[in-house]
């Protein structure tokens, strides 16, 4: 299945009006592209009863976590705010999870990689929120929503599965200190890190810098633009 990270409102991502980059590819190339979900090709919310949602359920945050939040959260809903999304795949996504599982608890990650990063030691004792995290925005975060809070929670998301929700600041604050303790990617090396190949059998550290470099890119824009981060599967 595809897995893509999207930054932008949550109308535009449940009214489906948005391409994820093998859909733009497509269209550019004239070649048909059709989405297959596990039920079915995804349908299409109404833009409006999502921004009406999305009003709703951002206030419940905000007054449930009161002056824990230095400020409100808020974020453009409206069709003039833009998008931005990658695919990272899995695999990437996964070594990335792995990778910080593993500089979080000070310990030699794998070389090779088998994808199943849901089965790493590591990562199984690093992805439930502790105090004293360092990565916990990458390792146990699931949604990030445009703030300076360095808290995390639980809450319920749009669709009412069960999330836990970062500040997109501080997914980029740990991203970035993850790349300077373990890689130390310059600017030119991230960008170039966006176009390795690599190969059939890709390693643990490869893939992980990968997922980093494509992770920080579209975090950067996040906060840029004051927008939130989803995964979509």
């Amino acid at each position: 299945m595809a897995f893509d990270i999207y930054v932008g409102g949550f109308a535009r991502f449940f009214a489906r009006e948005w391409e994820n980059v093998v859909q733009k590819w497509a269209r550019e190339n004239g070649t048909h592209y059709q989405m297959i979900g596990p039920d079915g090709p995804p349908q299409a919310a109404n833009w409006d009863e999502v921004a009406e949602a999305v009003t709703h359920w951002r206030a419940a945050m905000n007054q449930g976590l009161g002056e824990h939040l230095p400020q409100a959260m808020d974020w453009d809903e409206s069709r003039n705010a833009p998008y931005f999304t990658a695919r990272p795949g899995y695999e990437a996504y996964g070594a990335l999870l792995v990778w910080a599982a593993h500089a979080e608890r000070g310990t030699e990650p794998p070389e090779a990689y088998d994808g199943e990063w849901f089965s790493d030691e590591a990562f199984l004792e690093c992805s439930e929120p502790k105090k004293g995290q360092k990565y916990r925005p990458i390792t146990c975060g699931s949604l990030w929503l445009p703030g300076e809070f360095e808290f995390s929670f639980d809450f319920q998301d749009l669709t009412g599965e069960k999330v836990h929700i970062c500040a997109n600041a501080s997914l980029q604050r740990s991203l970035r200190e993850l790349n300077e303790s373990t890689f130390g990617m310059s600017a030119d090396d991230l960008a170039a890190a966006l176009q390795t190949d690599f190969g059939e059998n890709p390693n643990l550290q490869s893939l992980a810098r990968f997922g980093l470099a494509l992770f920080q890119s579209l975090t950067d824009e996040s906060v840029r633009r004051h927008l939130p981060i989803i995964l979509s599967t």
